[in-house]
């Protein structure tokens, strides 16, 4: 699991491969900020025409950016769930996927709520890549501070 949260290290082996002008990098805070500027830096990377999120209806829903808050209540299950939805995605059974969403939730959740984690297993995990997240930021020219913070 270390290795895929390596951001700087795998983006710029992606910079370096397609181009630095061919790679968008976006942050979940930027989208739990300001959706609307979210989802037109995307809409302008791909050359799509923008979206006015004030009139698609879920301009003022709830984002749920982390939904795997609960354990499965069957963890066999959920692995099996996980292995047909990643096949269906593999073979682009997108409608399929779509139609079977209220399965997959069904499958992953359910079970008891994750408990929060410790002050101390934080600081330990901050810790361990804080030099990620500065080469990331020397990468990007950006500040993620909001990486930095510390357990209190």
């Amino acid at each position: 699991m270390l290795g895929t949260n390596r951001y700087a290290f795998h983006l710029s082996r992606w910079f370096r491969e397609f181009g630095r002008e061919n790679v968008l990098v976006a942050f979940v805070e930027d989208l739990k900020t300001n959706p609307q500027q979210y989802l037109n830096d995307i809409a302008d990377f791909i050359r799509a025409p923008r979206v006015d999120l004030q009139t698609t209806g879920i301009a003022n829903k709830q984002l749920n950016l982390n939904p795997s808050q609960r354990a499965p209540l069957h963890p066999h299950l959920a692995s099996r769930a996980r292995r047909l939805r990643d096949s269906l995605e593999r073979k682009r059974f997108y409608r399929t996927l779509e139609f079977l969403q209220p399965f997959f939730r069904y499958c992953y959740g359910r079970g008891t709520l994750f408990s929060p984690l410790d002050p101390e297993t934080e600081q330990v995990l901050r810790e361990r890549f804080r030099p990620e997240v500065d080469a990331l930021e020397n990468l990007l020219g950006r500040e993620i501070s909001q990486w930095r913070v510390t357990a209190k």
